[in-house]
């Protein structure tokens, strides 16, 4: 039997797979985790709005769509695009704010894998509702990010 890859099952298996990487990285790498900083409200909106709605469509424009169609341009694989977009989509993590050490790219790459090969699946019937797809995975990892940023400054 088949498993068909519906919107809410990899939404769910996103945050299955963020939760662990994040809990992982936290065993690893515990300095490297700060909670969202107390900033103006204006500032955390503007960032909020930022990290939920613009950052997964443009990652996802980036690092899935046009990465992913230049490699079958060139002939790639499905699982070398994969690949290829998941790493991208990593090393462009470097320089998030956890990113005190090489391992937070490894913590992405899980996210990345994910995230390249819904829109692998999903390009084959229709590329935009890929791109809206994957991109509303993304945005809700992210709102689940932040919603647990904010709870980590009030916890400690």
């Amino acid at each position: 039997m088949k498993i068909k890859p519906t919107f809410l099952k990899v939404t769910f298996l996103a945050l299955v797979v963020n939760i662990i990487t994040s809990v992982l990285f936290n065993i690893f790498s515990p300095e490297t985790i700060q909670p969202i900083e107390d900033n103006s409200t204006l500032e955390e909106v503007l960032r909020t709005v930022g990290t939920v709605l613009f950052t997964p469509a443009i990652e996802t424009l980036l690092f899935q769509v046009l990465i992913m169609e230049l490699c079958y341009k060139i002939k790639k694989s499905d699982k070398l695009a994969i690949i290829v977009c998941a790493v991208l989509f990593s090393l462009a993590h470097f320089q998030a704010p956890k990113a005190g050490t090489s391992l937070y790219i490894l913590a992405v790459l899980p996210m990345g894998l994910l995230l390249s090969w819904y829109y692998s699946y999903l390009r084959k019937k229709d590329k935009i509702v890929g791109f809206l797809l994957v991109s509303g995975v993304h945005a809700v990892v992210n709102c689940v990010a932040v919603i647990l940023g904010f709870l980590a400054r009030y916890i400690e």
